[in-house]
């Protein structure tokens, strides 16, 4: 390819694809991780959604949304991490057919648990985050994010 050709665009494509590359070896870790867990990957990204800072409890239809997932396969996602007794529901006061999701005593041990594992596994990561903050600002000043 001559150089007149390459432009900013091819750039970006190769940044995304190196982005996707880091992705990948990062599930493959998380995996080797989970081998020895009574949970998969998608439910330990539950787990964190659940934990994050100052978080409301999410009802099911939420929790699927964040991740990307079907109502159905939520919905087996919660049945798992429910009879493990890490995560409880509770009614919502306005209308009682509704249910919110939140870690319960024992799931936030065993997230506490998990996260001491993440970090033997991968180490120190403030390099890592580091450039995980810089390409947050980035995104948000992209114009197709802004306009989303």
């Amino acid at each position: 390819m001559n150089e007149e050709t390459f432009n900013a665009g091819d750039v970006i494509a190769g940044r995304i694809q190196r982005l996707n590359q880091i992705h990948q070896h990062a599930r493959k870790r998380l995996q080797q991780l989970l081998q020895d867990c009574p949970i998969n990957e998608s439910q330990f990204l539950l787990l964190s959604i659940l934990r994050e800072p100052h978080r409301r409890p999410l009802s099911q239809a939420e929790m699927a949304e964040r991740l990307g997932v079907s109502k159905a396969q939520m919905s087996v996602m919660v049945d798992h991490l429910k009879e493990l007794d890490w995560i409880c529901p509770q009614r919502c006061s306005r209308d009682r057919r509704r249910q919110y999701w939140s870690l319960t005593t024992s799931g936030l041990q065993e997230w506490q648990r998990l996260t001491h594992l993440l970090q033997s596994h991968f180490g120190d990561l403030t390099a890592a985050e580091e450039i995980f903050v810089a390409l947050e600002r980035s995104l948000d000043t992209c114009p197709a994010r802004r306009a989303a």
